[in-house]
């Protein structure tokens, strides 16, 4: 049997009745009135409204009879209904309240909004809307009915115009005398602008969004650039800055003092009105963190006495700089001299150095004394442990003055010894252009020195085995005396020792001046050699000399000779011991080709060259030359061939330009050649 049913408007329910027999047909009813198509058990509402509330029945034939259902009565409940009123309009920051709203069906209303505002009352069919801070634009006002069924919503648009809107731009700088002028301001929603200021200068354009202060005479400092923006809401007002800046100022510390060696980082250094500031130095150091004001001067390597730091302050406006002086001071020094030695019963004057110090003292690391430990010539008195110990180191101790306030030490070693021996060596024998290797020997010294009776010198007199080079006046003598002392150490008396160095002569040798000759002569030669044990004559060349071992040899050129145009001899003497070696001396021996080679008559042959002197380029001409092919040659003055080319004859003549660039001031042999002739010409090259 179906039961009743209470729904809302456009939902959907259902009736259904159960029944047994055979064959069953069902029909449904409403109010009494049959359903059209409702022919199943069950009967189903869609989207039910208020006109299908009623009572239901069915009724359900079968074979064996028919039968009607109970009554099932259907009641359909209302949804809500809303009406949010007209759209309307508010200015900025001003409250508005809602009219117009109508509502039905419902238990209760709400409104809502998609502003940055709040709504007062909005239970009621009347809210207050008040805008959020700076709110503008359009907000969406919601009403929401909620009744027993569906709820309803419905939206109204409240316009808020803005207010006027003034923008005076970013804060802005400029010098002081230096007009600004506003480019970025910005205004919206206005009907006309206004600019003022609390300066001491004057405004152009002030009705213009891109105004210009003029500041007032000696101006500086800060002023209020203020913007009015009227409209049709309320007015707006917006202020920037203008910064007047000053000329920047800078101040580089008090003068200051470092230790050499030690960094110096400024402290006290300061500048306003800046943007940067940048150091500079005319030392030898470097700086770090020159680009605050705390910089750090590293000095150079060894860098002493003053060095100015400059503070460079860089503004919006005129730069200033500022000096500081650093004084860098040198570090102490010390040097407790050179190792030395005493005789066991004597003492010893010390040669100590210190510098920049404000105190110095001796120490010992033996037994001995001082007889004032803070003189650096103090004089040590060794003691019965440094004589047995047969030495004994002792320690120079420098204080620095302030700022460099470190100790810094040095040692030497004192030896203490006995009597000094030495001995000279055997005698020796050397050449004249030579050198002799000294063996001197010597113990217990203090130092050692070689001396001569001559000129000569010593590769180092401090040496046993000293190299001597004897002197023009021990050559001309031919012997010179050498002593090799000994000091001894302390009180030790020195002792020396002589040995004799004879000089031995080395060949002199003159091969002769340069000479000329025709290619169809031979030349007597005119040497000349001393202190040699043999002599012999050598050629470059391919000629023949009569006897080479003569001083006065006659050398006959051979034809490479003629062709070279020359060749230089060679005389060579061989030293007599213990002078060793062989010593050479050379001439020229220029061959010129006089006229041409015999056999052929070349007589009207015609060679010449013009111009002669010349300087970068001269020309040769040849006529009456029976030949096809001719080469010219350029040789200079050793024989050696600068340049060779060959040139095509016709009709006996050819001609052409030589090019000297490139050539040494000098004489050169102009050659042309065939097969049977050869003629030489001089050409003088000047520049």
């Amino acid at each position: 049997q179906p039961a009743d049913v209470t729904a809302c408007e456009g939902t959907d329910v259902s009736f259904s009745v159960t029944a047994t027999g055979a064959n069953l047909t069902y029909q449904w009813q409403k109010n009494g009135f049959d359903i059209t198509g409702a022919t199943a058990s069950t009967l189903n509402l869609t989207n039910i409204t208020l006109v299908d509330q009623g009572d239901y029945t069915c009724s359900v034939t079968g074979d064996c009879g028919d039968v009607t259902s109970t009554v099932a009565t259907l009641t359909v409940n209302l949804n809500a209904l809303a009406y949010a009123g007209p759209d309307a309009e508010t200015c900025e920051s001003v409250s508005y309240d809602v009219t117009g709203t109508t509502a039905a069906n419902y238990t209760s209303v709400l409104w809502s909004h998609n502003g940055s505002g709040v709504l007062i009352d909005p239970t009621t069919l009347t809210p207050t809307y008040v805008p959020g801070t700076g709110e503008t634009g359009v907000v969406m006002l919601t009403l929401h009915v909620y009744g027993d069924c569906a709820d309803a919503t419905d939206d109204m648009l409240l316009t808020i115009n803005p207010n006027s809107i003034a923008y005076a731009g970013t804060d802005g700088e400029t010098c002081e005398g230096v007009s600004f002028t506003v480019t970025n301001a910005t205004a919206d929603n206005y009907t006309s602008l206004l600019w003022t200021h609390n300066g001491s200068g004057a405004l152009n354009d002030a009705t213009t969004l891109t105004p210009t202060y003029i500041p007032g005479l000696g101006e500086t400092g800060i002023v209020t650039l203020t913007l009015t923006a009227s409209g049709d809401c309320a007015d707006a007002i917006d202020m920037m800055t203008l910064t007047i800046d000053p000329n920047a100022s800078a101040f580089a510390g008090a003068d200051a003092a470092t230790c050499e060696g030690t960094a110096y980082t400024v402290t006290d250094a300061t500048a306003d009105n800046y943007t940067s500031v940048i150091w500079t130095h005319n030392g030898s150091g470097t700086m770090t963190d020159a680009q605050t004001l705390t910089p750090t001067y590293i000095p150079g390597v060894n860098e002493l006495g003053t060095v100015t730091l400059t503070l460079t302050a860089q503004g919006d406006c005129q730069p200033a700089t500022d000096d500081m002086v650093l004084t860098i001071s040198p570090a102490a020094t010390v040097d407790a001299g050179a190792d030395g030695a005493v005789c066991a019963s004597g003492s010893y004057t010390l040669e100590g150095v210190a510098a920049d110090y404000s105190s110095i003292l001796w120490s010992t690391a033996g037994d001995g004394t001082f007889d004032n430990a803070s003189e650096v010539n103090a004089t040590y008195f060794p003691g019965v442990t440094d004589i047995a110990n047969g030495s004994v180191i002792l320690t120079l101790t420098a204080q620095g003055i302030a700022p460099c306030n470190m100790s810094i030490s040095d040692d030497m070693l004192l030896t203490v010894a006995g009597d000094p021996t030495v001995e000279a060596g055997d005698d020796g024998t050397t050449c004249e252009d030579g050198s002799y290797t000294l063996n001197g020997f010597a113990e217990n010294y203090a130092s050692v020195l070689w001396t001569t009776s001559g000129d000569g010198s010593f590769d180092n007199a401090s040496l046993f085995n000293a190299t001597y080079t004897p002197g023009s006046s021990d050559v001309v003598s031919g012997t010179v005396s050498l002593t090799f002392t000994a000091e001894g150490f302390g009180t030790c008396d020195a002792v020396n020792d002589e040995m004799n160095l004879a000089i031995s002569y080395a060949p002199v040798v003159d091969a002769g001046l340069n000479d000329t000759i025709c290619h169809d002569e031979s030349y007597v030669l005119n040497g000349f050699v001393e202190n040699a044990s043999e002599i012999l004559w050598t050629t470059t060349g391919d000629g023949t000399f009569d006897d080479p071992t003569l001083l006065n040899a006659t050398y006959t050129p051979g034809d490479g000779d003629i062709f070279m145009s020359g060749v230089e001899l060679t005389l060579a003497a061989t030293a007599i011991l213990p002078c060793g070696g062989v010593y050479l001396d050379n001439m020229y021996l220029t061959i010129d080709v006089c006229g041409y080679i015999p056999g052929t008559i070349f007589e009207n042959v015609i060679f010449r060259i013009a111009p002669n002197p010349a300087v970068d380029v001269t020309r040769f001409f040849i006529e009456k030359l029976p030949f096809d092919e001719v080469t010219i040659e350029i040789v200079d003055m050793k024989g050696s061939l600068i340049s060779t080319n060959v040139y095509r004859v016709v009709n006996g003549k050819v001609e052409d330009r030589i090019v000297l660039i490139g050539l040494e001031e000098g004489v050169y042999n102009i050659r042309a050649k065939t097969r049977d002739y050869l003629k030489t010409l001089r050409l003088i090259v000047t520049k």
